[in-house]
């Protein structure tokens, strides 16, 4: 089944039929884990895992003929699409790992589910440190095709299902949005992230520790030189 499906198949051309049409990509976005928050470079350093469903009208069968309903498509034999964080700082794929394989069902439904991990600039305000809420936002958009080829959407609204906690910082608020615009030549969404710091966390592991240590200073003039 997998042979005839790819006989003809390039893993270079969008797998519609009709190619004057725009192909729709579904994402929904998980966010694992907050790694790392970097007030003197103004960063932010996120673990996400991303699930993407589209139809591949190139890849479909009679599951009735072959009595199969999925498939796995290998590697180097498959389209995907190719998307991009526009403010990241480390590279411009958003993938870490474009070889993970994907699930392709009878009705050519492909659902592909690869954890990245990325690193963004964001605006720090540390005026109320350390009490401090930071806002940050990254885009995702296609590196190769503009919209009227390829339409992303937010399958739902980004979550925090498998969220890892940060002993600094706490994920407040999580929200997606969808861009798109004649001005825009790629179809654009924007996930924002709030994050608070955890104060006590500050409090306990810097503050405190320095007042001790003042406080041990001081004594040092204190206690009488003979006591030991």
């Amino acid at each position: 089944l997998q042979e005839k499906l790819l006989a003809n198949y390039s893993s270079d051309i969008r797998p519609i039929r009709n190619q004057s049409e725009a192909m729709n990509i579904s994402l929904s976005c998980t966010i694992e884990g907050v790694t790392d928050v970097n007030d003197v470079l103004q960063t932010v350093s996120l673990s996400i895992v991303l699930k993407l469903m589209w139809i591949d009208e190139l890849l479909q069968w009679d599951r009735d003929d072959y009595g199969i309903e999925y498939i796995t498509i290998p590697d180097s034999r498959r389209w995907t699409p190719k998307l991009m964080t526009l403010n990241s700082m480390n590279k411009r794929s958003i993938f870490s790992d474009e070889t993970h394989p994907y699930l392709m069902s009878y009705e050519g439904k492909a659902e592909w589910l690869p954890a990245t991990y990325f690193t963004i600039y964001c605006q720090l305000d540390m005026t109320n440190f350390p009490f401090d809420e930071q806002t940050c936002e990254f885009y995702i958009l296609p590196i190769d095709f503009q919209t009227d080829q390829l339409t992303l959407y937010f399958e739902n609204q980004p979550d925090l299902k498998i969220l890892q906690e940060n002993g600094e910082w706490d994920v407040v608020r999580l929200e997606g949005e969808e861009l798109s615009s004649k001005s825009l030549s790629r179809q654009r969404l924007v996930v924002t992230i709030t994050l608070k710091r955890r104060s006590t966390f500050m409090l306990l592991n810097v503050f405190l520790p320095v007042i001790v240590l003042s406080f041990l200073n001081v004594a040092v003039f204190v206690v009488p030189t003979n006591s030991g």
